[in-house]
């Protein structure tokens, strides 16, 4: 079994006394800094495959080449994620975070600079690797710092700024050439980087360690400090110190919590380079498959998968679709509507998941996904008055319900996994749906390229792929068997 610091009694843990300061102004500001991380990727990735066009133009890009620069981003956001199982779990959630921010500035900056597509793909792989080396460490944190009853909420409420980011981008595009066929990409790209730049900077003033952290490394002071600073934050300092006064190592730790540095909250000691009690990355991988969470994690791997490959399909594709669809709303203003529309999705998504347990999103998110596939499918190659309108539904639905089982999924791999390899479980399952991501751009270009039918039309055996992709994985999902809605987070696993 997986024993840590963090578990503090059989009466109280770190996990009791987060549910004691609830849910208030200190979670809102962390999903709203932290999860700027997915802003970043969302403003980025949008327009990226907004520019595809614009540098097949510029410098005559073959289709493969074209799919290319945008897949090398999710091959660096890939090894971002694998990294950042290892470096969450071994220095804390905190400093991936800043690393991603800083980095995405300076490699897309840099990408703006670049004379040819090695140049560019050279830049977006790092520019990759800084979102995987932050969405994973983030996803965990947020789980950390939530009460039990909000941590899906709290998860939405961060992803909801991909949706934001995606919205960012779409009015740079609309204002720069809205039927995108003459875009100005190297000031698109530099300006895509301004939210990591602000949210950078204020993430290192206020985003805290994680006190899960901080108490798995035995820092019990520093991981006081920070809840009671989230209690004051919240107004419930007194329901907070009671439930740290029921907490052993707390308790014994509450004169020393003023004499505490700020250097305490460091999780990157050089006594302390594995969290757990020397835990090898390779023994954490043998309690993720092992036989206990075997065929959950492979399950929720696959799930992943398909959500990036049904997600990124239509970030890729639709920017090159929408110019050739006879539809009365421009190209620019539908990505603008499509990154409008997963906002609501994100309150969809939040009502889902009070609705229903997690097992239950994965059937409905896939379900309203298959469904909208094939509404829009229908409007493209069925010549009918309803055509336009059953092509503008379906693009509208597929971006109002993608999130369901994205945000299901992603907070799922969040709570199945105990404390002492929660990032690296959430870090395997992100980057097999990077795996997807990568994929995505190919697939849609080989099967449009393979369709035998007009430009207008090609991209039917694309979306007929995803739907035939996601039946299988919605089947597959039924057979999990663990449930983790209003569950508290696993600190052992027996």
């Amino acid at each position: 079994s997986i024993q840590g610091p963090s578990h503090c009694s059989n009466m109280t843990t770190i996990g009791d006394v987060v549910d004691a300061i609830g849910f208030g102004p200190s979670q809102i500001v962390a999903a709203c800094i932290g999860g700027g991380i997915w802003a970043a990727d969302g403003a980025e990735i949008l327009m990226l495959g907004s520019i595809t066009e614009a540098l097949s133009h510029d410098w005559e890009l073959s289709r493969f080449a074209r799919s290319a620069v945008v897949s090398v981003v999710f091959q660096g956001v890939l090894v971002g994620n694998l990294l950042s199982g290892v470096v969450g779990d071994s220095f804390g959630r905190r400093p991936p975070v800043l690393i991603s921010y800083g980095c995405i500035v300076v490699f897309s900056v840099l990408s703006a600079l670049t004379w040819n597509v090695w140049t560019l793909g050279f830049c977006r792989v790092f520019v990759g690797i800084a979102f995987g080396l932050g969405q994973p460490a983030w996803n965990a944190m947020c789980s950390e710092v939530s009460p039990t009853s909000m941590r899906a909420t709290m998860n939405i409420m961060a992803g909801c700024c991909w949706c934001l980011g995606e919205m960012y981008s779409a009015v740079l595009i609309l204002a720069d050439d809205p039927a995108l066929k003459d875009l100005d990409w190297r000031r698109l790209l530099i300006f895509a980087s301004f939210p990591s730049l602000i949210l950078g900077i204020f993430a290192s003033i206020v985003l805290p360690e994680s006190p899960h952290v901080l108490a798995q490394r035995g820092k019990f002071a520093a991981a006081r400090k920070v809840l009671a600073r989230m209690a004051a934050f919240n107004g419930r300092s007194e329901a907070a110190e009671k439930s740290m006064r029921l907490c052993p190592k707390l308790a014994d730790c509450e004169d020393n919590t003023d004499s505490d540095t700020e250097e305490d909250e460091s999780v990157s000691s050089e006594d302390d380079v594995e969290i757990h009690n020397g835990m090898t990355y390779c023994e954490k991988l043998r309690i993720l498959w092992g036989p206990k969470l075997r065929f959950t994690s492979a399950t929720v791997c696959i799930s992943c998968f398909t959500c990036n490959f049904l997600y990124y399909g239509g970030v890729y594709s639709f920017p090159q679709i929408l110019p050739h669809l006879p539809l009365k709303i421009s190209p620019a203003a539908n990505l603008f509507l499509g990154a409008f529309f997963e906002v609501l999705g994100t309150f969809l998504s939040v009502l889902a998941m009070r609705m229903s347990d997690r097992k239950g999103n994965f059937q409905i998110g896939f379900g309203t996904q298959i469904l909208s596939m094939g509404i829009f499918l229908f409007g493209l190659l069925m010549q009918t008055p309803l055509s336009d309108m059953a092509m503008q539904v379906g693009f509208l639905g597929m971006k109002l319900t993608i999130l369901i089982p994205f945000n299901a999924f992603y907070i799922y791999s969040t709570e199945v996994y105990p404390t002492a390899v929660r990032a690296t479980g959430t870090a395997s399952c992100i980057a097999c749906g990077r795996i997807g991501a990568i994929l995505c751009p190919f697939a849609y270009e080989f099967l449009s390229h393979h369709s035998g039918t007009s430009k207008e039309k090609e991209c039917w055996s694309f979306f007929a792929f995803l739907i035939v992709l996601t039946a299988l994985n919605a089947v597959l999902a039924v057979f999990l068997p663990f449930e983790t809605k209003g569950k508290k987070l696993l600190e052992e696993l027996e």
